[in-house]
């Protein structure tokens, strides 16, 4: 499957109108709440021939959901401008909160795998093994070349990578780009012989140097207790 920019330009846009008409609908249903606030306040300071503030908590309700639509107006065209400019090299991405809660982690990753294949098609221009396209490079080992903080800011926005990237910002949300960053950094497959061989004799030296300092460990405590004796 191949990312299609139009098609994903067209979902974008939709949700982009979504998010304005909600906004507007919640504007409206917060305005007429305050008027109503404000009309009942006055009607109560002539009553009583003293101020009376409108009641804010009459239109409390009202006042939180046009907040949040206002906020989901704000990513929605984020994610918009993000597609349709590609940002560019200067657009920093913030450092990324990667950390996730174990028993969320398996789930997490599969979402990134079904973002990774179907929703945004990266399979189209990179390989996993066999399968995938030969347009960007193979990602079999994502897991042991790549920092996750680095693919997550790639996965953002490319060109603050590599200003000549072919690769177009997809327009990613947070949760998504967090998702398929997990999922890429589980593939840590092993191709050829020679790359099984380099583990293995990086395992080994790894466990030699940690038994060689265990070593060191025990004959500096002897000699330490031989010293207080």
């Amino acid at each position: 499957m191949e990312f299609k920019v139009e098609e994903r330009k067209k979902q974008l846009e939709t949700a982009l109108l979504t998010a304005k008409t909600n906004l507007e609908q919640a504007t409206k249903a917060y305005e007429a709440a305050e008027k109503q606030a404000s009309e009942e306040a006055e009607k109560k300071s002539e009553a009583l021939k003293k101020d009376v503030e409108p009641d804010e908590s009459s239109y409390a309700n009202e006042l939180a959901v046009m907040v949040k639509a206002k906020k989901e107006l704000d990513a929605a065209q984020a994610v918009m401008t993000n597609l349709v400019t590609r940002p560019g090299k200067g657009t920093s991405v913030p450092r990324p909160d990667l950390a996730i809660k174990p028993d969320q982690l398996a789930k997490t990753v599969a979402l990134g795998q079904r973002l990774y294949e179907n929703k945004y098609g990266c399979n189209g221009c990179h390989s996993i093994g066999k399968d995938g396209g030969k347009v960007g490079p193979a990602l079999d080992r994502a897991g042991f070349r790549l920092n996750g903080t680095w693919v997550y800011r790639w996965l953002k926005n490319p060109q603050a990578m590599n200003a000549e990237s072919r690769m177009p910002a997809l327009g990613l949300s947070d949760a998504d780009a967090k998702a398929v960053t997990l999922y890429l950094t589980t593939l840590k497959s092993m191709t050829t012989e020679e790359d099984i061989q380099k583990a293995a004799a990086a395992a080994a030296a790894e466990k030699a140097e940690a038994e060689k300092a265990a070593a060191q460990a025990k004959k500096d405590a002897a000699t330490a207790e031989k010293t207080k004796k």
